[in-house]
């Protein structure tokens, strides 16, 4: 597609266009932030599971906050603490999780945590359980998740707001230095980690 003659915002990372101007959730800030969160909550021994596509369109933004955060909090990464792949079947979480001792778990899936509480996980008083993206519409099952919360309703009105701008200043085509606007998380306090308290 030829972009001259357009004026272009792109939302998150999904999109090919590697050039544009974004609008995106601020990756670093969540994942860092729920690291620290369930560090300061007493969690030794967190696992990361997230899908591989999903790690490299975001540029690796969570996996490298999920470690900054260890680092800067002075605690040691265990070797296999991360889980990064496309998919995994019920075992294989279930075998992660039990071989790696788990206290407690980070994920963007909320199917994993479906899966703990099947396996009849004691939630949060053995094994804590943090969302790096808490969503509005989530079924009531899920509607208990601690974890960071960012509003897409939020990105898109962002998103308009600077496509606006763009058209009434006449800006076509692609940026010669791509600008990325991020929009910071809120954490939601729910019931599937333990009390900072404790």
């Amino acid at each position: 597609m030829d972009c001259n003659d357009f004026s272009l915002v792109a939302i998150g990372y999904s999109q090919n266009i590697s050039l544009v101007n974004r609008v995106a959730h601020d990756q670093f800030k969540i994942g860092y932030g729920v690291t620290c969160e369930c560090i300061k909550r007493g969690y030794k021994r967190i696992g990361l599971l997230m899908q591989e596509r999903f790690n490299a369109r975001t540029g690796h933004r969570y996996v490298s906050a999920f470690l900054g955060a260890h680092f800067d909090m002075g605690r040691p990464v265990r070797p296999k603490c991360l889980m990064v792949q496309n998919s995994y079947t019920r075992e294989e979480l279930l075998a992660w999780v039990e071989d790696q001792q788990l206290d407690c778990l980070i994920s963007q899936d909320s199917d994993c945590y479906l899966t703990l509480k099947e396996a009849r996980f004691n939630i949060p008083e053995k094994t804590g359980y943090a969302a790096l993206s808490w969503q509005d519409g989530w079924h009531d099952e899920l509607q208990h998740i601690s974890g960071m919360y960012h509003d897409p309703y939020e990105l898109g009105q962002v998103a308009v707001d600077l496509l606006t701008a763009h058209m009434q200043r006449n800006e076509q085509g692609l940026p010669q230095i791509p600008k990325t606007l991020t929009i910071d998380p809120v954490w939601r306090e729910a019931e599937t980690l333990r009390s900072a308290a404790e």
